[in-house]
């Protein structure tokens, strides 16, 4: 029986050991960097309610209540909204993305960084309709991916390092070309990809003597060669 790795998230105990991993690790302050400036270059002007869902313990929070006007933090662990509201003073929801708590077409935009790996593909549909039936016409969504070809590429050879990864096979890879296929069939047109190769920050404490070669993989490969990157961030809208 597969492990429901969205219950880590919901553990008081996960949820205090997860913010240091992103402040105290080389691998963790350089993938916060990635994507804080993968949304910071995505990220329309305007005075819209954007919505971060989840919000986690607030990395991003902080930064774009400084761009947004209108900011709402949302997540379905309680504890990690908690971290948020200790960042960031904003209206807040403690709220599952596939039943958003939000009138049709009142949303300006949402960004949801870290979300759809730990979704299965039938949630991320449901998700995609939340998100399709509360933006407003003009409205923007930025999200990130796992690729499925690139990852597990980069999973097999770091298995040959002997390291030992934990729920992997837990999480949700999609491959960029099928994502747009279902972005098209729910109404959606993509505007804008920025790729990544981009281990993840569980790798990188194993593998530390590898950080500064996956820094120069990820800003070489993400322009020579995109088949090999790890991640992607999206900017989409409404067609």
């Amino acid at each position: 029986m597969k492990k429901d790795f969205k219950e880590f998230y919901r553990d008081p105990k996960y949820v205090e050991k997860y913010e240091p991993i992103f402040i105290e690790t080389p691998g963790g302050k350089y993938i916060h960097d990635v994507e804080s400036s993968a949304i910071a270059s995505l990220l329309p002007s305007g005075d819209s309610i954007v919505i971060e869902l989840p919000s986690g313990t607030g990395r991003f929070s902080r930064s774009l209540s400084k761009e947004v006007n209108n900011l709402i933090v949302m997540d379905s662990s309680f504890p990690m909204l908690k971290k948020t509201l200790q960042r960031v003073s904003a209206p807040a929801a403690n709220a599952l993305a596939t039943s958003l708590p939000l009138a049709d077409g009142s949303v300006g935009g949402f960004v949801t960084i870290r979300l759809f790996h730990l979704l299965s593909r039938d949630e991320i549909f449901l998700f995609l309709g939340e998100v399709r039936r509360t933006l407003n016409k003009g409205g923007f969504f930025i999200f990130d991916i796992n690729h499925d070809i690139g990852m597990c590429k980069a999973l097999k050879y770091y298995q040959r390092t002997k390291a030992t990864f934990t729920n992997w096979p837990n999480m949700t890879f999609v491959n960029p070309k099928e994502m747009k296929k279902i972005l098209n069939s729910m109404g959606f047109q993509v505007h804008r990809i920025e790729k990544r190769f981009v281990i993840q920050t569980g790798v990188l404490r194993l593998a530390k003597f590898l950080h500064k070669m996956i820094f120069q993989l990820d800003r070489f490969l993400q322009n020579k060669c995109s088949d090999f990157c790890t991640k992607s961030y999206w900017l989409v809208t409404l067609k």
